[in-house]
């Protein structure tokens, strides 16, 4: 990571699908990236996807399979091996 938003100090969510060690796993490096460039301490809690999509806190969706919920448009995305900025 070359930044960190601001919105990110000092809390965020998680959200991750049930009872998925991997998505655990991917959780946990973003976290430590993120954490990486902070000097304050990031503060996070494990939620559902769909719990951090709705909430008011800033969160971190880990969502391996791509995203479909076009409520929510991306930062960064891909089409056909094109990324969008």
């Amino acid at each position: 990571f070359n930044s960190l938003p601001q919105a990110l100090m000092p809390y965020a969510e998680v959200g991750i699908a049930p009872d998925n060690f991997v998505d655990t796993d991917r959780a946990v490096q973003i976290v430590l990236g993120l954490q990486r460039l902070s000097v304050v301490p990031l503060l996070t809690e494990v939620v559902s996807v769909q719990q951090a999509v709705e909430g008011d806190e800033p969160a971190i969706v880990v969502s391996p399979d791509g995203w479909t919920d076009t409520s929510i448009t991306l930062p960064v995305s891909s089409e056909d091996q094109t990324l969008t900025l």
